[in-house]
């Protein structure tokens, strides 16, 4: 089980550390999501309210199917579309794509000054953690927050999981969705865009 776990545990960094997660969602939203482009995103004016919209979107939860291809993360446009109604999903509305939504829709409220000076946010970032249960590898992508002295996250819902540091939303986001076996492979952090900007080997 050591050494599954160490295969896990390099097959990861290695995919996430050289930026293949982002640069195979940019190639695939290239070459099938360019219709989205006119379509703008939500903004909000503090965590309260984008936690109140997701809450109210999740229910729109699709699978991946191949279609997908290995789990390419979509444009948040395509997302905002299927919020909006105007197109129904089928597949590909997992947690990936809910949480690459929160992140650029937080972005965007902050870049447009829209969200309230006093939430004291910054750093929205999407959060990939892995884990191990027995010998299966899981996984869950939230949006990374930081506000005031906190890390918190978001995903289907409100805003939760406030911690001192980034790894103690993993261990939490751990606690909510792994089973109580479960060991973590490694998480990273990426940008709005897609943009490596961290991976960490097991917890640390």
């Amino acid at each position: 089980m050591r050494f599954w776990l160490f295969i896990c545990r390099v097959s990861a960094w290695l995919y996430l550390r050289l930026g293949l997660y982002g640069a195979w969602s940019r190639t695939y939203r290239a070459m099938f999501e360019r219709s989205y482009d006119a379509m703008q995103l939500y903004t909000f004016s503090n965590l309260q309210e984008v936690g109140a919209y997701l809450n109210a979107k999740a229910h729109l939860w699709r699978a991946d199917s191949w279609k997908q291809l290995f789990d390419a993360v979509s444009r948040p446009e395509r997302t905002q579309a299927f919020f909006d109604g105007r197109e129904v999903p089928h597949d590909g509305l997992d947690c990936d794509e809910y949480a690459i939504w929160t992140v650029n829709s937080i972005h965007r409220s902050l870049m447009q000054g829209k969200m309230a000076a006093n939430e004291h946010v910054s750093a929205p970032r999407m959060l990939t953690v892995t884990w191990l249960e027995g010998w299966k590898p899981q996984g869950h992508n939230v949006c990374l927050v930081k506000t005031a002295a906190k890390w918190a996250y978001l995903d289907y819902g409100p805003v939760r999981g406030h911690t001192n540091a980034p790894e103690g939303v993993v261990q939490a986001v751990l606690t909510q969705y792994g089973a109580a076996n479960a060991v973590v492979i490694g998480w990273a952090e990426h940008d709005h865009n897609m943009k490596h900007l961290a991976t960490h080997w097991g917890l640390t």
